[in-house]
C-alpha cells in the first residue's frame, strides 16, 4: 500500500499543484494606484491638509509646487468653474480637482466609472476641509470624459479621511 502512494505522489503533484509552488510574479496582481501627483499653488495654505489625509489613508503624494497652475489645469481639461488651488493626477490618469477626501479618492480608484475622467470639488477648499471651523456638507462631482459633470457623492462628515 505504501508503495502505491509513493508511486502516485508525483502524478498527484502534477495534477494538483500546490499554490505555494507559484511565486507572486506568476500570479495576476492588480497594480495599486496609490500615488497621486499633486500640483499645488505656492500660496496655498490648505494643501498640506489634503496631503495629510492622503498619507493617513496609506496613499502617497508627489508634490509639485507651481505658480502656473492654470496651464496645468488647461492641459488636464479642468473646467473653469471647478478649479481649485490644487490638481491631482493618479498613476492611471484620473484627475482630482480640489480637496477631495482621501477615502473618496480611494473609493473612486477602486471602481472608477467607465465614462469618468476624475472628480472635482467645486467649493472653496477651506469650506471642504473645515478650516477655521467652517465645514459644511458639499458635493463631489464626477468629471466625465465628454467634459460634463454629474453628481458622485455628497460629503457631510469630515471623518471620511480616517
Amino acid at each position: 500500500m505504501t508503495m502505491n502512494v509513493i508511486r502516485t505522489l508525483p502524478l498527484l503533484i502534477l495534477l494538483f499543484p500546490s499554490p505555494w509552488l507559484y511565486s507572486a510574479s506568476e500570479t495576476s496582481i492588480v497594480p495599486k494606484d496609490d500615488t497621486l501627483d499633486v500640483h499645488i499653488s505656492r500660496s496655498c495654505g490648505c494643501c498640506g491638509d489634503l496631503v495629510g489625509g492622503l498619507t493617513d489613508q496609506g496613499m502617497k503624494a508627489v508634490i509639485h509646487s507651481s505658480n502656473a497652475l492654470d496651464k496645468i489645469k488647461d492641459s488636464y481639461g479642468v473646467p473653469l468653474d471647478a478649479r481649485s488651488c490644487q490638481t491631482s493626477l493618479s498613476q492611471s490618469g484620473y484627475l482630482f480637482e480640489g480637496n477631495i477626501p482621501a477615502a473618496v479618492v480611494k473609493q473612486f480608484l477602486a471602481n472608477p466609472p467607465s465614462n469618468a475622467k476624475g472628480l472635482v470639488a467645486p467649493l472653496p477648499s477651506a469650506t471642504n476641509l473645515g478650516i477655521n471651523g467652517q465645514s459644511m456638507p458639499f458635493s463631489i462631482l464626477q468629471l466625465n470624459t465628454d467634459g460634463s459633470v454629474s453628481p458622485y457623492v455628497e460629503v457631510s462628515d469630515l471623518d471620511t479621511d480616517e
